[in-house]
This record gives structure tokens, sequence and C-alpha cells, in this order.
């Protein structure tokens, strides 16, 4: 099977959670993801086509919504493997991607 179209979600290092309005930790968490996709630009092949999605909500519920819009072929998502306490408080991204996307995916563990 070849796939065409990969969506890659890619999160980089969280925003700092401060006393600031809304607006200002959109702007901050635009521009840390702006340079993260930057980074990856620069990793692929010349002949890549790149399309960027940058939207602001939910992350597991944005991935699902622009891997059926986009019609990804695959999904390749990252995962930090919490287990226990931490997954029950924070919850599983991932998991909840995995459960939803349209499109067969690929789950990597973070070398944390």
């Amino acid at each position: 099977m070849t796939f065409k179209k990969v969506l890659i979600a890619i999160d980089g290092e969280p925003v700092a959670m401060r006393a600031a309005e809304t607006g200002e930790l959109i702007a901050a968490a635009r521009l840390d993801a702006q340079r993260l996709v930057t980074a990856i630009h620069q990793r692929l092949s010349p002949r890549s086509s790149v399309v960027e999605f940058m939207p602001v909500g939910r992350p597991s519920e944005e991935i699902v919504k622009a891997a059926e819009a986009w019609s990804a072929d695959l999904l390749v998502i990252g995962s930090h493997g919490r287990w226990g306490m931490q997954r029950a408080l924070l919850g599983s991204m991932a998991e909840a991607v995995m459960r939803h996307a349209p499109c067969p995916r690929v789950v990597v563990r973070s070398q944390e």
C-alpha cells in the first residue's frame, strides 16, 4: 500500500501556563508551533509537499478533523506513554485520536 497523504501530528514543548490572557497564550503557542514546523520542513526531502494545519482547540478533536478534511491516507502521532495516575489525570490524547481517526494510524512513543 502506498501512502500519498500522511498527516503527522507534532507536538513541541508545552507553552508555559502563566497568568496571561488567552490571546497571549494562543499567540505563544502559534509561534512555538511555527518554529517546530520550520524545523520539520528542513528535514524533509525537497520533493515533499507540505500542508500545515495549526488549529486552536482540543488537540485530539482537531487532529481527527484535519485527517477527515484533508482525506489523509495515514496518521502518525506521538505518545508520551503515560501510565497510572498521570494518564488518569491528563488523559491520553493519542488514545482519543486512535479511537476516532478515519484512516490507518501509527503511534510513535516518545523517547523521554
